[in-house]
């Protein structure tokens, strides 16, 4: 894999395909004499000799190797198979796969402390009898729960600050 994918991958080959691919050879190759691993698992567990059931009663007879080799041949026509229908149809693997925009997080960490990019809208006129001066500049704790409605980032500063408030008081 790691001589394999950085070729693939400057030959503009999916590498979440081509992983499957590897994948699907090495279950095949796992099937597959001289070197079908699974098949010399199988034949490790296999009986060598007849023996009785103690349960049953009955004789069961031995597994031999050509036997094991024999009735693997359907598992390995449907591996082909399935090598086959995801070379022929990449969009069995890759369909389902959406590109994500990364976000870079240096960038995010360097907005975080920055004010908020639409500033609120003033109103004109004030109404009724509030000075002018007073209308036109908002109160501080007035604003300071519109900004943490509005923006995610300051509630959870706003509310670090109370929870570190609270460990002090204890």
């Amino acid at each position: 894999m790691p001589i394999l994918a950085p070729v693939a991958d400057k030959m503009g080959i999916d590498l979440v395909w081509f992983g499957v691919i590897l994948a699907l050879n090495l279950q095949t190759s796992f099937l597959t004499p001289p070197f079908g691993f699974a098949l010399f698992y199988l034949r490790s567990v296999a009986a060598k000799v007849d023996y009785k059931d103690r349960v049953t009663g009955a004789t069961i007879r031995a597994v031999t190797t050509t036997q094991i080799y024999k009735g693997s041949i359907a598992f390995i026509i449907l591996q082909l198979c399935m090598v086959a229908a995801v070379v022929a149809f990449p969009t069995l693997v890759t369909g389902g796969i959406e590109k994500v925009e990364t976000i870079d997080a240096d960038k995010a960490l360097e907005t975080m402390g920055l004010p908020d990019p639409e500033p609120e809208p003033v109103a004109d006129e004030p109404a009724g009898d509030v000075p002018q001066e007073a209308a036109s500049a908002p109160d501080a704790a007035a604003s300071e729960p519109a900004l943490a409605d509005d923006d995610p980032m300051k509630a959870l500063e706003e509310s670090m600050r109370k929870d570190a408030e609270k460990n002090v008081k204890k």
